[in-house]
């Protein structure tokens, strides 16, 4: 679906004609911040009733993919699993975790959550879904 700038996480969702019934409402309500801004590309998942989502892989906007199976998510992940990324020790842990929610892993760099050396290393490590 193709939105305006400034759009919504509930913006694409009513552009998709809504949840389904089939949809994970406790999922919806737990974990999706319906007032997070859309971020070019970004994939916006809600799981159906019969997903099979595992603690820590479901995120703002999101359930676990092949893609973000090995990756940590920025927007949900425990100061201890933040902890395991390659130059994320507690404190760069503890920042990432404060500035949340994230709509891309750009907003690492311009929320100024880790520094440009950090972000090379974990870049490839890291999902916002």
């Amino acid at each position: 679906y193709s939105l305006p700038a400034g759009a919504r996480v509930e913006d694409a969702i009513k552009a998709a004609g809504g949840v389904s019934s089939d949809a994970d409402g406790t999922f919806l309500s737990k974990s999706v911040n319906l007032a997070q801004k859309l971020s070019d590309g970004m994939k916006v998942y809600i799981p159906n009733k019969n997903d099979h989502i595992a603690a820590g892989d479901s995120a703002v906007a999101g359930a676990k993919t092949d893609l973000t199976a090995t990756q940590v998510n920025i927007n949900n992940a425990s100061l201890k699993e933040l902890d395991t990324l390659p130059g994320v020790g507690q404190v760069t842990a503890r920042s990432i975790i404060d500035k949340r929610p994230y709509g891309s892993i750009d907003d690492l760099l311009l929320k100024k959550a880790v520094n440009r050396s950090v972000y090379d290393k974990i870049k490839e490590m890291v999902s916002v879904y």
